[in-house]
């Protein structure tokens, strides 16, 4: 049971869908690669710290990250345009520039990472207007579809 639910959850994931006229399918595709992005980066420099006892130079973990997720994406779904370019964004950008680019080393060799607070909300702005963006264009179109 559990492999069949995995399938059905692995197999909904790798589906392409932009979602054009579901702003609410759009809106939580969207907030998943967010997420997927923030738990991605963390637990990469969770395990950098783990094996070297110090985080990973910023950008490098960034690139890490971004260009992983570009081959990722296309190649287990293909170009998808704007499609392509939104997840993307959500997931190496918003979700994973946030615990790289926020949070910085307290001392070399510290697990202890302070947060730069006056690009918190800056940040999140950001996020949220594009999300915000995505959800009106959805209901626009739906709208004018009727």
């Amino acid at each position: 049971m559990r492999d069949v639910i995995l399938r059905i959850i692995l197999a909904e994931l790798s589906r392409a869908d932009a979602y054009p006229s579901d702003w609410y399918g759009y809106a939580k595709n969207q907030l998943a690669h967010f997420a997927l992005g923030i738990t991605t980066a963390s637990l990469l420099a969770q395990a950098h710290f783990a094996v070297f006892n110090e985080f990973a130079q910023k950008g490098a973990t960034w690139a890490v990250v971004a260009v992983g997720y570009a081959a990722f994406e296309i190649l287990r779904q293909g170009w998808n345009g704007r499609d392509t370019v939104e997840d993307w964004l959500f997931f190496a950008l918003y979700g994973g520039g946030l615990p790289i680019f926020l949070f910085n080393e307290v001392a070399i060799g510290s697990p202890m990472l302070s947060i730069n607070s006056q690009l918190v909300i800056p940040w999140f702005a950001v996020v949220m207007c594009h999300l915000a963006g995505g959800i009106v264009a959805r209901v626009v179109t739906t709208q004018s579809n009727k």
